[in-house]
């Protein structure tokens, strides 16, 4: 049986490469012992074949195999501007 895949919400932080675009996603988690709420930043970089993004653009990405070691290879969807 197939795995679900995650699907992450984020914005758009650089398009200055070509056909691909740095996206933020930002969490917040209860850390497990103190209970403290931790705010967790991550950086990906998805391919937009188009260069349609620009910075700020709030997309939803759903991971897939990595192809290239420098650009993960991330479907996204753009949702707002």
């Amino acid at each position: 049986m197939r795995e679900q895949r995650k699907v992450l919400v984020g914005r758009v932080l650089s398009n200055r490469m070509d056909k691909t675009v740095v996206v933020e996603i930002r969490q917040r988690k209860r850390h497990r012992l103190y209970g403290k709420v931790i705010n967790i930043r991550k950086r990906f970089k998805a391919h937009d074949e188009d260069n349609a993004c620009q910075i700020g653009d709030l997309v939803k990405m759903i991971e897939f195999k990595v192809e290239f070691i420098i650009n993960l290879c991330i479907w996204f969807q753009i949702i707002s501007v």
